[in-house]
């Protein structure tokens, strides 16, 4: 393992979390990937590679094209960010900047010159179902507010109803 952050070129104290990439195994600090302790955390435990922006880039431009190979023409600019993939055989990248803002998969604010082909038909499936069922949800949740409301009013009745037989009872 590597004394030195690939991004930021600095070293590490001998405490320091690392991310380490999957394929191209360049380490970084969790800062220079925007990570948090607990998405490092949640990586050990769930025990997931994690691959830098770089090589994932490569792996999603190998997937769409339909080959396993890196051609420098299909390089880009070596964005390290954060990403969460599982295992996956990918050549390994040429990291040259290290700028720009961090980004998951499937991130809106991806450039438009990073999509692929094939990714914009499930993505517009995969939003109109996340529309559809945020509806759902938010009818449903209306729905159980007013039950909610005539169940509370009910209740209500129902206790004055009960004093008022309470106080009949006890004026016996």
């Amino acid at each position: 393992m590597s004394s030195y952050c690939f991004k930021c070129s600095k070293g590490f104290a001998h405490n320091a979390y690392k991310m380490k990439c999957g394929t191209c195994k360049s380490v970084f600090h969790l800062v220079c990937v925007n990570f948090t302790r607990e998405d490092y955390k949640f990586h050990v435990d769930s025990k997931k590679s994690w691959l830098c922006d770089g090589c994932l880039k490569v792996k999603r431009i190998s997937i769409a094209s339909g080959t396993a190979t890196f051609s420098p023409a299909s390089s880009t600019k070596g964005n390290n960010t954060p990403t969460h993939s599982q295992k996956g055989d990918s050549p390994v990248p040429s990291h040259k900047g290290n700028s720009a803002t961090p980004s998951l998969i499937g991130d809106s604010n991806e450039e438009s010159e990073e999509e692929e082909p094939g990714t914009d038909v499930n993505d517009v499936d995969l939003k109109a179902l996340i529309i559809s069922f945020r509806s759902e949800v938010r009818s449903q949740h209306k729905n159980l507010k007013s039950d909610l409301g005539r169940t509370n009013k009910d209740i209500k009745d129902l206790k004055e109803d009960l004093n008022t037989y309470s106080d009949l009872i006890v004026e016996n």
